[in-house]
């Protein structure tokens, strides 16, 4: 017993240090983990691994994975400073057309030549600054943690967070390491730079490269029971031959440990020692280690399911980390994949960047028309550019399939990738919006009555389209005078299709309420409805506008307040003496060139279409037959004769 006693923890102290030893053979680099993002602080593991391989210089690989703007082998190897032809090689992809475009999120592998820079192992990449760039962004965004935003600011130390403007020259210190004494003798040739994704873990990546756990764990100095792996950060990956892309979907569990070979049989060493006291001693070894394996065993089932919730909480946080640091960027989520056939098509012009810069003298302020729209001369044609922050696929979808006289066109698009923004191109509009000779216009901006008319019924027809002759059918959503534009002969265009939503029968309700005071329908307001009557009611504020030139919201009346022209008009159109009220509302600036019975029957149109009750509300097909026979009527400056006079509709009378 005593023997027992004593060899007891002489083999396990033994076995400690081969465990020890073993795990400082493959030892390798240790894990930055979430660290690389903690931008502000120093963190030793994300300045880079250290420089401890058995040669100084040494070719290895790298995997990234295709994401916005660089989503085809020639973007990619003008990121990486690498030719298309060589990531396709050693990607294993059989292509003849290098601008492409790649499925989102698919992994390519570029070579690089992995050197000691002082103390640490990379890789010096060339980069060229952006618009809006930070170290973060380039680090953990646009080079998805094959650097750090720490080793960025330690290799360009001149350049700080202020002075990354467009065409600024950075070195990118790309993560890389070459094997150790150690690991070359263990048949290591290559240790990829491999990104983690969402799903990975430390079981899954081994199990996607066919290595063994434990040669995985220690070449990246991770705790051996279920480490936290965060997506978006470089782990090193020891192979035994050139890389391949590993495949996605379940994965086989990773091979068996490597058993010891047993000591070959010494025919020459005589018997073994007293039989008893070695039986003995192998059966109270065999006792203890079988408890101590049911004990770890159990210990492990409890720490399993603990870090089990602790990584998903931790890819929770991580993804949430990943989204908001898209949206402060600004960076327009624009899916190639999902554009690509409207781009390879005629049906959309794909204009360069370079191109519009030219246009508009880089976006200056004499070519700004406002905000983030801004006019220029493209190919020999006068356009309108909007520059788009966000997800764009969505409205360039829609607005391709929209064909009417009365819809602002789509030209084409830019892709925008060195601004990180995407710009639509639309036919110019050379008179503007409506709301700018509507709206407090004087009498030399003012409007005739005839174009009123007109303009009216073509954006009449241009709903109608939207809600009847579109496929599939289409509700704006946000009609507003802004939002109508004038060609250059008075025409309407009905344009700005941001909010717009296409569908069978487009009848849904919505929590997320956006819209314009004082043109959005009080069942919108309410239970966030959304019907081709929100249509119908914010056209009816905007006849309104167009009889009274007033605002949708505003103070006529001393005493009144702010008040909705929707309320007005069903206070102004009772009683016996509507005509005369309606006379001293409509614009002054029209002075006497209306027919006032003819803008009457406007006004009783325009009433029905702000109903408070959408059921009460004609469709646009309706709308547009009236006022078509009430343009009709005028077509000459001359005080009007009523030659034809079209059967005025019951719905449309004053109740």
């Amino acid at each position: 017993m005593a023997v027992g006693s004593a060899i007891i923890p002489v083999l396990l102290g033994v076995l400690m240090i081969i465990c020890n030893y073993g795990s400082q053979i493959m030892a390798q680099q240790v894990y930055s983990g979430d660290s690389s993002e903690d931008c502000n602080n120093f963190h030793k593991e994300s300045s880079g691994y250290l420089c401890n391989g058995a040669a100084k210089e040494c070719q290895t690989f790298a995997l990234y994975r295709a994401q916005q703007f660089y989503m085809s082998l020639d973007r990619v190897g003008s990121l990486f400073n690498t030719g298309p032809a060589t990531i396709a090689s050693a990607s294993n992809l059989s292509v003849s057309n290098y601008s492409k475009s790649l499925d989102k999120d698919q992994a390519v592998l570029f070579p690089i030549n992995c050197n000691c820079a002082g103390n640490f192992s990379q890789a010096n990449l060339t980069y060229t600054a952006k618009d809006d760039d930070t170290y973060l962004k380039i680090a953990s965004q646009t080079l998805e943690g094959l650097t750090t935003c720490q080793a960025m600011r330690e290799q360009n130390p001149k350049v700080g967070e202020n002075d990354l403007k467009t065409g600024t020259k950075l070195v990118a210190p790309l993560r890389c390491a070459c094997p150790t004494r150690q690991q070359l003798d263990q048949g290591v040739k290559y240790l990829l730079s491999y990104i983690a994704d969402v799903e990975d873990d430390d079981e899954i990546i081994p199990a996607k490269f066919d290595i063994r756990h434990e040669d995985f764990i220690s070449a990246n100095k991770l705790e051996d029971s279920n480490p936290t792996i965060f997506p978006y950060t470089t782990l090193l990956i020891p192979l035994d031959h050139t890389p391949t892309i590993p495949p996605k979907g379940p994965f086989a569990p990773p091979p068996p440990p490597r058993l010891p070979a047993s000591p070959p049989l010494d025919l020459n060493s005589g018997p073994p020692p007293s039989s008893n006291s070695h039986t003995f001693v192998v059966i109270l070894i065999t006792s203890l280690a079988a408890a101590l394996l049911v004990l770890a065993g159990f210990v492990i089932a409890i720490v399993l399911c603990l870090n089990r919730r602790k990584r998903r909480k931790v890819l929770k946080e991580a993804e949430a980390k990943r989204l908001e640091a898209a949206k402060i960027f600004k960076e327009p989520i624009l899916m190639f994949r999902e554009l690509s056939d409207l781009l390879e098509s005629d049906r959309l012009i794909h204009y360069s960047l370079k191109e519009l810069r030219e246009a508009t003298e880089n976006f200056s302020e004499e070519s700004r028309i406002e905000g983030s729209v801004f006019r220029g001369l493209l190919r020999g044609k006068r356009v309108a550019m909007k520059r788009m922050n966000g997800e764009v696929s969505k409205e360039i979808n829609m607005l391709h399939k929209l064909h009417h006289a009365n819809l602002v066109t789509l030209l084409g698009i830019c892709l925008g990738h060195e601004e990180h923004h995407a710009y639509l191109v639309f036919e110019y509009a050379e008179n503007g919006s409506l709301s700018n000779w509507i709206e407090d216009a004087g009498p030399r901006d003012s409007l005739p009555w005839k174009q009123r008319l007109q303009i009216a019924v073509d954006i009449a027809e241009g709903l109608e389209y939207l809600h009847h002759g579109s496929s599939p059918s289409c509700v704006h959503k946000d009609l507003k005078t802004s939002n109508i534009l004038l060609d250059h002969n008075f025409r309407a265009k009905i344009a700005n299709f941001g909010l717009a939503k296409s569908g069978a029968g487009v009848a849904s309700l919505t929590s997320h309420i956006i819209g314009t005071h004082g043109y959005m329908a009080p069942e919108y307001l309410r239970d966030g409805l959304v019907t081709a009557k929100l249509d119908v009611f914010a056209f009816g504020v905007i006849v309104l506008q167009i009889l009274s030139g007033r605002r949708a919201v505003g103070t006529w009346r001393t005493g009144h307040g702010e008040r909705f022209l929707s309320d007005e008009i069903t206070d102004l159109l009772q009683g016996e003496n509507a005509k005369e009220n309606l006379s001293d509302w409509i614009d002054p600036n029209l002075q006497e060139s209306y027919d006032l019975e003819v803008a009457f029957r406007i006004a009783c149109i325009a009433k029905a279409c702000v109903e408070k009750d959408l059921a009460f509300r004609p469709s646009m097909t309706e709308i547009r037959v009236e006022l078509s026979g009430l343009a009709g009527i005028s077509t000459d400056d001359s005080p009007l004769e009523w030659r034809i006079i079209p059967t005025f509709s019951s719905q449309f009378q004053p109740r």
